[in-house]
This record gives C-alpha cells, structure tokens and sequence, in this order.
C-alpha cells in the first residue's frame, strides 16, 4: 500500500467553491481589521510659539523636536514651529537653543481645534551664576 499525503481540507481541489469563500472572508477580515487600527490613530495639525520668558518675544532659530513624529524643526521669526500629523494624546516635546536652558515637556493634542497651538516660555542661561 502507498502512502499518499493527504492534503488539508481546507487545500483540496474539489472544494473550490468553499476555498473561495475562505479566501474572500479572509481578505474581508484583514481590510477590516487594517482599517481599524488607521481609524484609531487621529492625526492633527500642532504650532509650538517658543517665547522669551522674560520678554514674551518670539524666539527665532530654536530647534523644537517633537518625539511622536522623530522630527526636529527650526522656529521661524516669531518664534513659531508647526508640525503637521501629529497624533492625537500627550505628546512629548524637546527645545534648545544656545544662550537658553534646555525645555522638555509634555502637551495635550486633541481634535477639539483644527491646530493645536501652544505657547512654550524658555530661560536665558545665567552667565553670572556659571
């Protein structure tokens, strides 16, 4: 007697009505699950203005990472950054600038507003007390 291999089921030749059912639940399932999983992750618009925290002016040239996005920027002339797809939660930011101490801290993103702006103060280094 011969030993044949059996295929599975779910593989055999005269079940290709079913295998195509199988297959097309699968594929149904997979995009459902993928299309959760994008709807669960909100994306917004956020604006850092960098402040003089004895001035209230805008500070120029102060590097603004944003850890969620692993992305770094340079604020502009009023001291403002935007980072676009941000996603929705705390987030946690990082800002330097020579001459100024060295801020992190952590923000709420949310989707109430179109942009999430938010105005961060940062300190000159004492030189006197170096």
């Amino acid at each position: 007697m011969k030993n044949r291999i059996k295929k599975p089921t779910f593989f055999r030749e005269n079940n290709i009505k079913s295998n195509k059912m199988r297959f097309a639940f699968l594929l149904l399932s997979l995009l459902f699950i993928s299309s959760e999983s994008i709807a669960q992750t909100t994306l917004v618009k956020v604006v850092f203005i960098i402040e003089d925290f004895d001035t209230h002016k805008g500070i120029s040239g102060a590097l603004v990472t944003v850890r969620q996005t692993a992305s770094t920027q340079p604020t502009l002339a009023e001291g403002k950054v935007s980072f676009n797809n941000v996603p929705v939660g705390e987030i946690e930011y990082f800002i330097m600038k020579e001459g100024f101490q060295f801020e992190t801290g952590r923000v709420n993103v949310s989707t109430d507003e179109k942009t999430n702006v938010f105005r961060i103060p940062i300190s000159k280094i004492d030189d006197k007390k170096m």
